[in-house]
Order: C-alpha cells, then structure tokens, then sequence
C-alpha cells in the first residue's frame, strides 16, 4: 500500500508541473535493482523548482508559488513514507528544465 501512495504522489507532482507550453512533454520512469537497495528515478522536463524552494518542498503544506492545485502535502507524504521504509529521497531540479525524484529503498523492505 505505502509503494502504490509513493509512487501515485511522485507521479501526480510530475504531470501536474509539465510544461504546457513544451511539444515535447515527457515524463520518465526508472525502476533500478542494485545490490542491496531499489532506485526508482521520475524526471519529467516541467517547469521545475527553483533553488530557495527545493529545501522546502517536503515540509507540510508547502506550496510553491507556481503551485498548480494540491494541498502541499504530496511530498510531505511521499518523504514519510520513505522514511518509514529505511529509504532516502533526493529531489534535483531547475527551473525550465525539470525535476528528477530519485528514491533509494532497501531491497528487504520490499
């Protein structure tokens, strides 16, 4: 149940912040095993977050000024349950450019 939650969370944030303007819109998904832990990457090439507001993108009730509907608790969530899951989660992004959630999960807590 946490998997399908995280997973909807990180994959609403990606379309909900595509480029509208963009002919190439895109949102990719990567599911990586490796030894001991599980890498799920989603980048899409949206509109991104900008430098001061990524610290901030995790905290409840957060919302950008660019904020496209929600509530501000998508990603509050979504770090929650990786925490409970003995994973991390690490967000890189630029404005105009995208935003790529990286998601490392230990394999037994699968």
């Amino acid at each position: 149940h946490r998997m399908k939650v995280l997973l909807t969370v990180v994959m609403e944030n990606a379309f909900r912040f595509l480029d509208l303007g963009r002919d190439d819109q895109a949102v990719r998904v990567a599911f990586v095993q490796e030894d001991h832990e599980v890498k799920i990457m989603v980048q899409d090439n949206g509109s991104g977050i900008a430098a001061e507001h990524l610290p901030h993108v995790c905290e409840m009730f957060f919302r950008g000024p660019n904020h496209r509907g929600g509530n501000g608790l998508g990603l509050f969530i979504a770090a929650k349950i990786v925490d409970k899951l003995h994973g991390s989660l690490d967000i890189q992004s630029a404005v105009g450019e995208g935003t790529t959630v990286t998601i490392l999960l230990p394999r037994h807590d699968l």
